[in-house]
């Protein structure tokens, strides 16, 4: 047994734009539906319109889906005949594959007009140079309108540039200026009102536009770069700080520090003794049997004056070296010269064992 369920697929009707269209600045709205037996809109794809102006100049408006219908818009600026197709794209309809397009042709009638938005407002200040313009960013519409007139009312004070900008068809945005007519004007909330005409003779929609905007203080125009200084003079004091210690430091002579062990040749480690030479903040240490050595070991075999331990600069960090003055051996070599120490080196002198051990570790 089997069945077989037969569905057309649905048309592509366009309801607007149709006939002839007098257009004011406002968009022209385009709109199409589906044409079926079973209700129902698209599975998938989209519903593209695509309108050809008299001059040749073609623009694509994808519609949107609103209750039952694919809706948008468009705005012309060209009078004539134009013509519109709409069409499917990557649609589907009840699972299958579906392109359908419907074709139309409509009239444009501009009637001439220049529409003007709200404008953005901006004060250009200086700290130490005051106001020296207001900008105005004036979105407009033009629609047969060759040039834009503009006349300021109830603002004293002020002089607006330019008076007059040409316009090419369509949405823009024009520059205007208010400069100041003497060096400073006053601190505070200013209001005007901006006329905006068409020429030829042309009244613009929403023509007349208030003007808000506010004269910043001294103390508001310079309150960043006062900051700014203030921070940047609290950085060179830091800074000079910084640097004079550095200096003190970098002048200042390096330390033997670390850590020196001492234990009886054949005597076990675990009996040695030791000395902090970091607490001595000494930068040169004397090891003998003399009593006034920073080390002194009376009853050893030591000379009176042994070696010394010397401290030294070296990239950053003080490096420990040893001196001999009289006979050290370091495993079965004789050390003669200046030598530097590393952490956990045995060096022998005078019946005596010695390791050093720095404050790093290294």
């Amino acid at each position: 047994t089997a069945s077989v369920d037969v569905a057309a697929f649905p048309e592509l009707v366009l309801d607007a734009p149709l006939g002839s269209q007098a257009v004011r600045g406002q968009p022209v709205p385009i709109r199409v539906h589906l044409k079926a037996d079973n209700p129902g809109g698209l599975g998938a794809g989209q519903i593209i319109a695509q309108v050809e102006t008299p001059s040749g100049h073609k623009l694509e408006v994808q519609l949107a889906e609103s209750q039952g219908s694919y809706t948008g818009q468009f705005l012309p600026v060209e009078n004539g005949r134009h013509t519109i197709q709409v069409e499917t794209r990557s649609a589907s309809y009840r699972g299958a594959p579906f392109w359908d397009a419907a074709r139309g042709e409509f009239d444009i009638q501009m009637v001439r007009s220049l529409i003007a938005e709200k404008p953005d407002v901006e004060v250009v200040s200086s700290c130490w140079g005051g106001v020296n313009k207001v900008l105005i960013w004036l979105p407009v519409t033009s629609l047969q309108v060759d040039a834009a007139v503009f006349a300021l009312e109830s603002l004293p004070g002020f002089v607006l540039r330019p008076e007059r900008i040409p316009l090419r068809p369509g949405k823009q945005s024009l520059a205007l200026e208010l400069l100041p007519s003497r060096s400073s004007p006053l601190t505070g909330k200013y209001r005007a009102n901006l006329r905006v005409m068409g020429a030829p003779q042309t009244p613009a929609q929403s023509g007349m536009i208030e003007l808000e905007f506010v004269i910043p203080s001294f103390w508001v125009r310079c309150q960043a770069p006062l900051t700014w200084g203030a921070g940047g003079l609290f950085v060179l004091a830091l800074a000079g700080v910084l640097l004079a210690r550095q200096g003190r430091r970098t002048s200042k002579p390096a330390l033997v520090s670390g850590t020196l062990r001492w234990w009886t040749e054949g005597q076990v480690l675990g009996l040695a003794r030791e000395c902090d030479l970091t607490a001595l903040a000494k930068a040169r240490l004397s090891i003998g049997s003399q009593a006034d050595c920073d080390l002194s070991f009376p009853k050893s075999q030591l000379d009176s004056q042994h070696a010394l331990l010397l401290a030294e600069k070296a990239e950053g960090c003080a490096l420990v070296s040893l001196q001999p003055l009289g006979v050290v051996r370091r495993a079965y070599a004789t050390i003669r010269v200046r030598t530097p120490l590393t952490h956990g080196e045995v060096f022998q002198m005078g019946g005596l064992n010695f390791q050093y051990l720095s404050d790093s570790g290294k």
